[in-house]
């Protein structure tokens, strides 16, 4: 089973990298390697997830003999595709070399170590994760993985109470994995919350170090770690982490593609693929899809009324996988979601005009930031304040965007608010705690202007 284990995995991995290195631009390739080696944890396990959903449809559930020989198919035709659409060595592009901040990266990496070691205590305690691991995502997996030709039954109506609407990103990868061990192991989704969970660390460093220098990354990366909400959200195998994940990879390569002032569309589309896979992960996705391309297109638009419509196009193009399958589990699949119910029932006018409802909604919004970490919050508030030379707005604004859409949401429900309130407003800030710390370290001070890399 470990061998098995280690095979699907490496597959996984490296359908990623050969993924991202295809739409990489061939200039950016040896400047990227840190920045397409995270990203490729995530687009490899986003990838083989909407190839096994393809597999349950076509193979009406009884395709996991084929999980494995299409997935070598589709690494084989992007190796071929990516060497054959290489220009060759072409162009590197030139960055400024500096030296490597090692005293921010030794901080990083012990703040990564004390992370780990909560992320490993806190599996063996609870392998099975907890909250709505056990009750939706894990038992979306277990059923998908056990049912066989009466897969379907894994969304029916019935168990409501499981929410079978939600999309199928995370139950899909741990489901695919199953069925290649032959077994439910408990290690997968523990792995699969890993990557995620230090992905975005990951990413926060690589991505900071390349546009600003290596010391913006190191403090990004060791400031996301060192909120403990954030530590604790990742071992529990929710889907919360990988959302987030999706989103900081979709503002970080916007802000790659415009640092580098690429004229190709590369960065863009891959950057739409992220957004799109954020649509397959969660339903606060959905909400993703349409902030982010409205920020996106406001900012361009400012400059460039062409270059607004083909970025939009390139947007939609990367997001098209993701949200075919998800157009087709939201139409032929799912059962009504019930928020969407709860949203349409009772009067929605009186929800709308109450003042008690903002002042709740406030007061849980300034609560629950308290609650992800007060200390590391600070921290993060000064420099936003101190360091504001050549910022990237866009995370910031996508983040606003969200937040105003996740409070329109509590406004509009008729559910009891304080209890909704109480049970997700944490997770819907920790979906947007990345992005906002990848946009209040792109910052720096305006001694130094707006230096670009290390």
């Amino acid at each position: 089973m470990i061998a098995l284990g280690l095979v699907s995995t490496a597959l996984c991995l490296v359908i990623g990298w050969y993924l991202v290195r295809l739409v990489w631009p061939a200039d950016l390739l040896v400047v990227g390697r840190p920045v397409r080696a995270v990203l490729a944890v995530g687009m490899g396990m986003g990838l083989v997830s909407l190839l096994y959903f393809a597999n349950l449809i076509v193979a009406d559930g009884n395709g996991g003999a084929w999980i494995l020989p299409s997935e070598v198919v589709l690494l084989v035709g992007l190796v071929v595709t990516s060497w054959l659409v290489r220009i060759g060595p072409g162009t590197q592009v030139v960055v400024e070399r500096r030296p490597r901040a090692w005293g921010m990266n030794v901080l990083v990496l012990v703040a990564a170590g004390c992370a780990m070691g909560s992320f490993v205590l806190a599996t063996l305690r609870d392998p099975h994760g907890v909250a709505d691991a056990l009750g939706i995502w894990n038992l979306r997996a277990r059923l998908l993985f056990d049912s066989g030709a009466t897969w379907r039954q894994a969304f029916a109506p019935e168990i409501a109470v499981t929410h079978p609407d939600y999309p199928l990103l995370l139950p899909g990868f741990v489901a695919r994995t199953w069925e290649s061990l032959g077994e439910a192991s408990t290690l997968v989704p523990a792995a699969a919350a890993f990557g995620f969970t230090f992905g975005i660390a990951g990413l926060l460093w690589a991505s900071l170090r390349r546009l600003r220098d290596d010391r913006t990354g190191c403090l990004a990366a060791a400031a996301m770690l060192g909120f403990p909400a954030f530590v604790a959200a990742g071992p529990s195998q929710n889907a919360d982490v990988p959302l987030a994940f999706f989103f900081l990879a979709s503002v970080a390569l916007l802000a790659l593609h415009d640092h580098f002032a690429r004229r190709d569309l590369r960065l863009v589309s891959l950057a739409g693929f992220a957004m799109g896979l954020a649509a397959w992960t969660k339903n606060e996705g959905l909400l993703f899809l349409v902030a982010l391309p409205a920020v996106r297109l406001f900012a361009v638009l400012r400059r460039d009324a062409g270059s607004g419509a083909r970025e939009l196009a390139a947007l939609a193009i990367g997001a098209t996988p993701a949200v075919f399958a998800l157009l087709w589990f939201k139409l032929r699949l799912a059962p009504t979601n019930d928020l969407v119910a709860q949203v349409g029932s009772g009067r929605l006018s009186d929800r709308i005009v109450d003042p008690s409802r903002y002042a709740e909604i406030v007061q849980a919004l300034v609560r629950e930031t308290w609650s992800l970490g007060p200390v590391m919050g600070i921290g993060v508030l000064v420099w936003f304040v101190l360091c504001r030379a050549g910022r990237i707005w866009l995370p910031i604004a996508v983040v606003g965007v969200m937040l105003g859409g996740y409070c329109a949401v509590y406004l509009l429900t008729s559910a009891n608010l304080s209890w909704h309130l109480a049970t997700s407003m944490q997770r819907l800030l920790l979906h947007l705690l990345p992005s906002f710390v990848f946009g209040v370290f792109s910052g720096g001070f305006a001694s130094r202007g707006t230096a670009t890399a290390a």
